[in-house]
C-alpha cells in the first residue's frame, strides 16, 4: 500500500471512529502554552474533527496540529478508539497546506544550507565532517547502516557507530543520512506526497546493496 493511501485510510478510520473525548488533546503538554490553553479538550478535539470532516478551517484543528511537538505522548495507549492523533495532525497540516490555509514550511536536510549539516559542520572536525556526509564501503556489503538525519544535531554519535562497526570487522556499508531520507520529517510537516515518495526512493536505494 502506498503511504499516500494508507494516510486516506487512516483518515477514514479517524472520522468513523474517533468519539471526540479530547484525551490526546489533555494529554499534549504543548497545548497548554497556546492561546488554546483554557480550552476544554473535547472542544478541541471537536474542532479537529470538524475541520476534516468539512475542510474548513478552525483555530482548534490549526493549533493542535501545528504547535505538535512530536513528543509522542498522545501515542502512547491514550486513544480508547485505538486512533494516532500525531498521524491526524500530520493530515491536518497536509490539507491546510495543500488548500493554501497555511505556507509550506520546512527545512530540507537534503539542501546545502540545512540545520543539519550546519551544525554537524561545526561540532565535530572538518575531517570528521567528510567521513558522515559521504558514503563508505561497496554495495556488496554484508551489512548496511543508514542513519538517517536526526542524529546529524549529535554527529559524534555517527562517529561512534562507525568506530564500533570498524572495530567488529564485519564489511559494511555507509549510507549518508542527509543525502537520502526515510521521509517522516515530511510527513510530520505536512508534505505526506513527497514525504511518501522519499521513503520509496530510500528503500530502492538500500535494496541495491
Amino acid at each position: 500500500m502506498a503511504i499516500a493511501e494508507y494516510y486516506e485510510n487512516e483518515k477514514s478510520r479517524f472520522l468513523e471512529n474517533c468519539i471526540q473525548c479530547g484525551l490526546c488533546a489533555q494529554e499534549c503538554p504543548i497545548l497548554s502554552y497556546t492561546e488554546k490553553a483554557e480550552d476544554d479538550a473535547s472542544d478541541i478535539q471537536a474542532g479537529v474533527y470538524a475541520f476534516l470532516e468539512s475542510g474548513n478551517k478552525n483555530q482548534e484543528a490549526y493549533t493542535k496540529a501545528f504547535a505538535c511537538m512530536e513528543c509522542f505522548k498522545c501515542t502512547a495507549d491514550v486513544c480508547p478508539q485505538d486512533l494516532n492523533p500525531m498521524l491526524i495532525n500530520e493530515l491536518i497540516k497536509r490539507d491546510y497546506i495543500s488548500k493554501g490555509l497555511a505556507d509550506k514550511a520546512y527545512g530540507d536536510a537534503a539542501l546545502p544550507d540545512s540545520t543539519h549539516r550546519v551544525l554537524a559542520s561545526v561540532l565535530v572536525s572538518a575531517s570528521d565532517y567528510e567521513k558522515i556526509i559521504n558514503p563508505i564501503g561497496e554495495k556488496r556489503a554484508r551489512f548496511v547502516f543508514f542513519p538517517g538525519c536526526n542524529v546529524y544535531f549529535q554527529p559524534e554519535k555517527i562517529l561512534s557507530a562507525l568506530d564500533i562497526m570498524d572495530a567488529i570487522g564485519d564489511e559494511y556499508a555507509y549510507v549518508p543520512g542527509l543525502d537520502h531520507c526515510c521521509g517522516d520529517g515530511l510527513m510530520f510537516l505536512g508534505d505526506i506526497s513527497e514525504g511518501g515518495r522519499r521513503s520509496e526512493d530510500l528503500v530502492s536505494t538500500l535494496s541495491t546493496y
